[in-house]
């Protein structure tokens, strides 16, 4: 069974480059609002016109993309604590999540994780001084532990908050990712079972040449070594203190990091990383967003590829593709 990857809302407007561009100096400005691949065109008199219909399509789409949400998961969280049975282990499980541009998933990923009776505390920093998070996080769980940075934090703020927590069981999610309450339970017995290799839901592998990346996502039942972790991040203590160690051997500073911290948290254990497969992912339509998706800046293929070498190098893990 192939891993199916599906946009968590549909695009329901989009602006193309031509239109934006008439929008900024034009007396007239055609903007072309898509909707299930059909064109509609608008024309108005002057620039802030277009501006004024630009923003409130802006706030119906993010109006819509909570309602598609809402009906998508809903169900999912309802038969969450059902779906996942009693948890009779011992063991507990503590999830790190970050916010910064995608504030308004962070509503939908703290309800899936508080579905589970085997979470024991969710921890979520909010990065973005200028967003209140009380304005996209209702939820009054006592488990739900919520951190207003003062000043703009990277990704990698996430591995200092695990380490400090001081648990053993560990879990990081990308605000871009949706996972549910089986997946969440799933991912958290793999790395049970298997507590040497970090784990995820999905990885890559970098070919010899630059810039050649493959996705890997398992097969049912049958996990597969990846080259890193990419969405979603299962770990221990023990993993989270070695990270620190890499960044000290290779001389980097964790707040300095702003991108690819996952190379490091991935080549963190005594095994290779390896990625489950564990049914349908569903992932922010934001993620292909040059202005949202670290991914999609420029020269970040090769800063990773470059530090995914010098990791390797040092971790003393095979990382043959």
């Amino acid at each position: 069974m192939k891993t199916t990857i599906r946009p968590a809302y549909p695009v329901l407007f989009s602006e193309s480059k031509n239109s934006r561009a008439l929008g900024k100096g034009s007396p007239k400005a055609v903007v072309r609002m898509t909707s299930r691949g059909v064109d509609f065109p608008f024309v108005f008199k002057r620039a802030t016109d277009y501006k004024h219909c630009v923003n409130l399509a802006n706030r119906l789409r993010e109006c819509c993309r909570m309602f598609v949400l809402r009906r998508l998961f809903s169900p999912w969280f309802r038969a969450g604590g059902a779906a996942c049975g009693a948890w009779r282990r011992d063991e507990k499980l503590t999830v790190v999540l970050l916010s910064y541009g995608r504030a308004i998933n962070l509503n939908t990923i703290v309800a899936a994780c508080l579905t589970c009776p085997f979470v024991h505390r969710v921890i979520l920093s909010n990065n973005n001084p200028s967003v209140d998070m009380r304005s996209f996080v209702r939820s009054k769980d006592p488990r739900l532990q919520s951190i207003q940075q003062q000043t703009r934090c990277y990704p990698s703020k996430r591995y200092e908050l695990a380490r400090d927590c001081g648990d053993q069981w560990l879990l990081c999610i990308d605000d871009d990712t949706f996972l549910t309450p089986f997946q969440i339970r799933a991912l958290f017995e793999a790395l049970l079972r298997d507590p040497a290799a970090p784990h995820g839901i999905a990885g890559e592998n970098f070919a010899e040449a630059q810039g050649q990346v493959s996705y890997v996502f398992g097969r049912p039942g049958e996990p597969e070594e990846a080259a890193c972790l990419v969405w979603a991040y299962a770990f221990t203590r023990e993993h989270a203190l070695r990270y620190f160690e890499i960044l000290a051997e290779i001389g980097m500073d964790n707040s300095a990091l702003k991108a690819n911290e996952d190379i490091v948290l991935s080549l963190s254990g005594m095994k290779r990383p390896l990625v489950h497969n564990f049914g349908t992912l569903h992932l922010c339509g934001s993620r292909e967003s040059e202005d949202v998706a670290t991914s999609k800046q420029p020269g970040f293929r090769t800063q990773r590829e470059d530090l995914f070498r010098r990791v390797s190098a040092i971790s003393g893990l095979r990382t043959e593709q």
